[in-house]
């Protein structure tokens, strides 16, 4: 995105008013519920497979689980991307009217793309700085679910033990991705929330920097998704 148009987008976030913020904030909210959901299947899945490592249900569970688990990342951050769109009175970029949904859209294309139009409306958001690498262990893990899910014959779902590294790693980075994208929104909405005259309301819990992440990965914040926050 060029300057003019980053700075265009600029001025139309701090000219929303509190009524937008409130309606930005329930749709926000509404895809993050659905992608915690995904996320506690994915998670109670990787436990099962931790506790059996060689048991060949749970390592093919772990990975049905990451595909509904990136599934439910790209449909929140779609979903996000249209609230936004709307907000700022932006066109809907093709990828995010109901075509996006279609089959013939490979996984990898949808989330890449939705990835690229977070980064243009909000360029300091954690979402700019996702490395190449990642893309290439989305697609291999991608192709190992897409195996698995759809095998044509039973050496289709065998699993080595670096597919089985490769798919939980892609698939903790992306939910990751997704909680520091949303904290992030969260803390930059409040502040612009704030500019406005008389509207104090508190949208987003404060976290502490050593209460657990909200990620669910178990680790203090300071040393998780809030790496590098005040």
């Amino acid at each position: 995105m060029d300057p003019a148009a980053r700075e265009k987008i600029e001025r139309r976030l701090k000219a929303l008013i509190a009524a937008d913020f409130a309606k930005l904030h329930a749709s926000l909210t509404a895809s993050a519920e659905l992608c915690f959901a995904i996320k506690e299947d994915y998670r109670d899945a990787l436990e099962r497979f931790v506790a059996d490592q060689a048991n060949g249900f749970a390592r093919r569970a772990l990975v049905r689980c990451f595909g509904s688990l990136i599934d439910g990342v790209t449909a929140s951050m779609r979903f996000a991307a249209i609230s936004l769109c709307e907000a700022l009175g932006e066109p809907l970029n093709p990828f995010l009217q109901e075509k996006t949904a279609e089959r013939h859209i490979s996984t990898h294309q949808r989330i890449y793309s939705i990835y690229r139009l977070l980064a243009e409306f909000v360029p300091r958001s954690p979402l700019s700085h996702v490395p190449d690498s990642r893309w290439d262990d989305l697609r291999r893990a991608l192709e190992i679910r897409n195996r698995v899910v759809h095998p044509a014959i039973t050496g289709d779902l065998d699993l080595t033990n670096e597919e089985i590294m490769l798919v939980s790693r892609t698939g903790h980075s992306f939910y990751r991705d997704y909680a520091q994208f949303t904290q992030w929104f969260g803390r930059r909405e409040q502040e612009m929330l704030w500019e406005i005259p008389g509207t104090r309301k508190r949208y987003m819990k404060k976290i502490g920097r050593n209460e657990p992440c909200p990620c669910g990965s178990k680790r203090k914040y300071k040393n998780c998704c809030g790496v590098g926050q005040g």
